[in-house]
């Protein structure tokens, strides 16, 4: 039987390279989200530098998961590499409270200063981010702001996909291998809606409820009075078969009306008339 890097040579190549990279700073700092692309970066130089030299930073706020903070928290503990969460205030900054189109810009811009004034408080001039070769035909206006502030993507630099990414992920034992993509709870509104702590708890609180119901991966958009859930097709009978607990919730949290939307689950699906 041929083992993992006999079938996967090309992915072999990679890792190669990336653990050849990744050992080189004398002390890395890695932001960490808790998903799989950030958690498999941290297994990595876990595994390839000395101990004692790579410490992880989570931001948190209003817009991400507590889940996902957690999640981070755990890999850390299990890696054994020191955990930083930063406490964040993205709303703050006018272009993320009004969801600019270009927000993720600007929120990654001062998301990552922070980061890296903390990062530089530890003795460390690197940060890296795991950023991958399929973001960068996608709309994410924040990889501008990770250049400009001279962010390392290693994941990127040795051209790993998120098809490798899960493959390796899985391979080194990780519980988030196939776990769906979570980005922050404003990529839940249209752009030039004014966000507001208690809108995106509504969301939060919704998507939760639909997650805890089997609902993986899904979105609950917010369209002002309307809910639009977005499931894959293979789960809208389940969807039906929950009609009623799934309005009785959605309803309570604030929301008038309540829509299954037949174009099913698709990432990004607010950008679409961004060019």
């Amino acid at each position: 039987m041929k083992t993992f890097y006999e079938e996967n040579p090309a992915l072999a190549a990679k890792e190669a390279e990336l653990a050849q990279k990744i050992a080189e700073p004398a002390k890395l700092v890695i932001a960490l989200s808790g998903g799989v692309d950030s958690s498999l970066l941290a297994t990595i130089a876990a595994k390839y530098r000395k101990a004692g030299t790579t410490c992880a930073i989570t931001c948190s706020s209003c817009l991400v998961s507590e889940k996902e903070v957690a999640e981070a928290k755990a890999i850390c503990e299990r890696l054994g590499i020191p955990h930083i969460v930063l406490q964040t205030a993205p709303l703050a900054i006018e272009e993320v409270k009004n969801n600019d189109p270009a927000r993720c810009y600007y929120c990654k811009k001062a998301l990552f200063r922070a980061m890296l004034a903390e990062a530089k408080a530890l003795g460390a001039v690197v940060l890296a981010e795991a950023s991958h070769a399929d973001d960068m035909g996608l709309y994410r206006p924040g990889l501008q702001a990770l250049k400009e502030l001279k962010i390392w993507q290693p994941l990127w630099e040795c051209g790993f996909t998120k098809k490798d990414i899960r493959a390796l992920a899985e391979k080194e034992g990780l519980s988030n291998a196939h776990k769906p993509a979570k980005p922050c709870y404003a990529t839940r509104f249209p752009y030039h809606t004014e966000l507001t702590e208690a809108k995106i708890a509504m969301v939060k609180k919704g998507e939760e409820f639909l997650e805890e119901l089997g609902f993986s991966p899904c979105r609950l958009r917010f369209q002002h009075e309307i809910a639009r859930i977005e499931l894959e097709a293979c789960q809208y009978g389940h969807a039906l078969e929950m009609r009623a607990e799934i309005i009785i919730k959605l309803k309570e949290l604030g929301f008038r009306y309540i829509c299954l939307d037949l174009e099913g689950f698709r990432s990004g699906s607010m950008d679409k008339n961004i060019s």
